[in-house]
């Protein structure tokens, strides 16, 4: 946000990729994203093997809404479909290094869009659904630790099934945000009005084990018994968020 060098996966990018914004076939709902959104990563933050995490609040998931809502009287342009060539953008832009910020690349896509669509654009706060991970009574005594202080790790077991040892609920979170969201490797599960973030609201910090059946992948009802299995459950909610707004240019 403002930084002058981007910087990914804790390594600074080469110097080619720095000052640019790239984006090919997109929709124009995307680029508006881009655009007026919040400028860091916009998925469930990230855990590996080693324990290397992304912190929560360097991510804009569940703090922003993940695509901006449209109000305009003739939304055609804004639909798209990966089978089609229609309504899909490539955009590039390059800016000097010297002047090389997420705000700076943001300001320069603003005034592009302004001048191609014309649309007004306003982000505001909303009431946005959310799934909010949740305790129940039952979740103290069935979550349980086999290795304390062993560090968190994850592997596949003979039967196909995935271990997750000394975790944590946004673990949990990961998995669901991961292929039951609004990510790419979404499998289509859940119906377009159920896609919302997952939000942690157990109050849980200790770390437990568990494991998630071969399939949960593709099978929202599996992993959704498997969740409730561990004296948690999904609630159906709001949370405030911060909105990208289109709509129609104002007359002259």
């Amino acid at each position: 946000r403002g930084d002058p060098v981007h910087v990914s996966n804790g390594k600074q990018e080469p110097m080619a990729f720095r000052g640019r914004v790239q984006a090919a076939g997109s929709s124009l709902a995307y680029l508006y994203q881009l655009a007026y959104s919040d400028t860091t990563w916009s998925y469930v933050s990230l855990r590996g093997q080693n324990g290397y995490s992304i912190n929560a609040d360097q991510t804009s998931y569940g703090k922003y809404w993940f695509t901006p809502i449209i109000e305009v009287s003739d939304p055609s342009v804004f639909q798209w479909s990966y089978r089609s060539a229609a309504n899909r953008y490539n955009y590039s832009l390059k800016i000097p290094l010297s002047k090389n910020t997420a705000f700076n690349l943001q300001q320069a896509m603003q005034r592009d869009l302004k001048t191609y669509f014309g649309y007004e654009v306003v982000l505001e706060e909303r009431m946005m659904p959310c799934w909010k991970l949740v305790r129940r009574d039952s979740a103290e005594r069935l979550l349980r630790l086999t290795t304390p202080g062993k560090g968190y790790a994850m592997e596949v077991l003979p039967d196909g099934s995935y271990s997750y040892t000394n975790a944590i609920t946004r673990d949990i979170i990961r998995q669901l945000g991961t292929f039951y969201g609004h990510g790419m490797t979404d499998h289509g599960m859940l119906p377009k009005e159920d896609i919302a973030p997952y939000i942690v609201e157990t109050g849980i910090t200790k770390e437990f084990d568990f494991i998630l059946p071969l399939g949960y992948k593709k099978d929202f009802g599996m992993m959704l018994r498997q969740i409730r299995s561990l004296g948690l459950d999904l609630d159906k909610s709001k949370k405030l968020m911060k909105v990208v707004v289109i709509r129609d240019p104002k007359p002259l």
